[in-house]
């Protein structure tokens, strides 16, 4: 199967949860470590299925929406005030959104949300360590 090079990129750019998921793993937050590895796996099943499957497809939304709330709920039961992780991740939210709503212009735009949403995720970690 060729891939063609902005397809390489967003399937690489699943690579940077890597990051997040050696860190829940360090900290023990083995839910977190498995949503994570989920979304990896599904994300890389997703991208690289021929013409998008449509059950990777519900599949990797599932799992990254279950992240998302996941990240969500950790930082709010946190004492996230004062923490500079916390402010992170408020910034990488905004850019995030910004890739997400735009990346039907480009298919780099859909890599950088990955990045970016791993960088949430791993804040998000990393708020709610002491």
């Amino acid at each position: 199967m060729k891939i063609w090079l902005p397809q390489k990129f967003i399937i690489i750019s699943n690579l940077t949860f890597l990051m997040p998921l050696i860190t829940a793993i360090i900290s023990k937050y083995y839910f977190w470590s498995i949503l994570i590895s989920g979304v990896i796996i599904l994300s890389l099943f997703y991208h690289f299925s021929p013409k998008g499957n449509r059950l990777f497809y519900r599949l990797d939304h599932t799992f990254a929406w279950l992240l998302i709330l996941t990240n969500l709920i950790m930082i709010l039961s946190s004492k996230f005030y004062g923490n500079p992780y916390f402010y992170l991740t408020i910034m990488c939210v905004a850019v995030a959104l910004y890739f997400y709503f735009n990346h039907t212009k480009s298919y780099k735009y859909h890599g950088y949300w990955h990045i970016f949403s791993s960088l949430i995720t791993l804040f998000s970690i990393l708020t709610t360590l002491k």
